[in-house]
């Protein structure tokens, strides 16, 4: 979790697919309520580990894709509200 100003902030992790796989998961708060960022659909396991806010609408995200004891791929993203 990473605060980009005062109430404002972003949330990485992961939520179980319909199959039982993890998939990224990225939430902002704008002071007021919490959203949900659209993430990438990728094949196999993924999720994001960090956040790291660049400016107060822009975050980069990163993770990986594969198992959490073999990862196979890093995955990173930005993302903007």
């Amino acid at each position: 979790m990473a605060f980009d100003g005062p109430g404002s902030g972003w949330a990485v992790g992961w939520t179980e697919d319909g199959n039982l796989e993890a998939q990224s998961l990225v939430l902002h708060r704008d002071g007021s309520s919490w959203t949900v960022s659209r993430t990438p659909t990728l094949n196999g396991p993924n999720e994001f580990t960090g956040v790291a806010p660049t400016a107060s609408t822009d975050v980069f995200a990163s993770g990986y894709i594969g198992v959490q004891n073999a990862p196979t791929h890093v995955l990173s993203a930005r993302f903007s509200c």
